[in-house]
C-alpha cells in the first residue's frame, strides 16, 4: 500500500544554493494542485520504468463538505482514485472510493511556519479486510531547486506507517516525498518492509500540465 500516489523522472532534480527557509506565506495547497485538469506524469522504478500519470478532476459533494478526486494511471490503465481536501494548513485523504468515506480524514501534507507533525491511528483496508493503521508524518522547507530547468520552492515530507496488528502481521512503509510550490509531488522515495522482506521504489517528475485529458 502507498500512503500516496506518486512519480519517479528522467531528470535530474538538484538542489540550488538557496537554503531552506521557513513556509509562513504558503498553503498546503501551493504545493498539491487540485485545480480540475491539472495533469502530472511520472516515470517509476521497481526496479522496473513504469509510466504514471496523475489526473485532478471536478471537485464533487462528499460527506460534509467538497473533495477532489486524483485519478492515477500505469501504463495507461486507471488503478487508483483518490479523494483530497484542502482544509487550512493541510491537504487531506478524505476517501478512496467515493461511496466510502473515511471515518475521518487523514492528514497528507501539513504546512506551517518551521517543522510540523501530525499523527493518525485508526484502521484501513487490506486485501478487503479491516486492519489497524498508524502514521506519523513530518513536513518542513526544502528551500529551492531545480525542477524541469526551473527553480521552484519545495516542500519535504516524510510518511512512516505501520499497517496491521504489530508483530503478526503488520508492515512497514517509510515514504520521503518532494513537493514543488504550483506542481504536486517532484520526486517520492520509498522503503516497504514486508515480513522481514525490504521492497523499494522511486517516482519522478517528467512533466506537468494545466488542463489536457488522459
Amino acid at each position: 500500500m502507498t500512503l500516496c500516489t506518486p512519480f519517479l523522472a528522467l531528470v535530474a532534480v538538484s538542489a540550488s544554493s538557496t537554503l531552506p527557509m521557513a513556509l509562513k506565506q504558503v498553503s498546503a495547497a501551493d504545493f498539491f494542485p487540485l485545480t480540475d485538469g491539472f495533469r502530472a506524469s511520472y516515470t517509476r522504478s521497481t526496479p522496473l520504468l513504469t509510466k504514471v500519470d496523475q489526473q485532478v478532476g471536478t471537485a464533487v459533494p462528499l460527506g460534509d463538505g467538497v473533495a477532489t478526486p486524483v485519478a492515477t494511471y500505469r501504463d495507461g490503465k486507471k488503478v487508483e482514485e483518490v479523494f483530497y481536501r484542502a482544509v487550512n494548513d493541510e491537504i487531506q485523504i478524505v476517501a478512496y472510493d467515493a461511496k466510502h468515506i473515511l471515518p475521518e480524514p487523514r492528514t497528507f501534507i501539513k504546512v506551517g511556519p518551521g517543522k510540523s507533525h501530525w499523527e493518525f491511528k485508526g484502521t484501513t483496508v487490506f486485501v478487503k479486510e479491516s486492519v489497524p493503521i498508524e502514521i506519523k508524518g513530518e513536513s518542513h522547507s526544502g528551500g529551492t531547486r531545480k525542477v524541469l530547468g526551473k527553480l521552484v520552492e519545495t516542500l519535504i515530507v516524510t510518511l512512516d506507517a505501520t499497517v496491521g496488528k504489530p508483530g503478526v502481521d503488520a508492515y512497514s512503509d517509510h515514504q520521503e516525498i518532494i513537493f514543488g510550490k504550483g506542481i504536486g509531488i517532484v520526486q517520492l522515495d520509498e522503503t516497504v518492509i514486508v515480513e522481514g522482506q525490504k521492497h523499494t521504489q522511486q517516482m519522478k517528475l517528467t512533466g506537468f500540465e494545466q488542463g489536457g485529458k488522459l
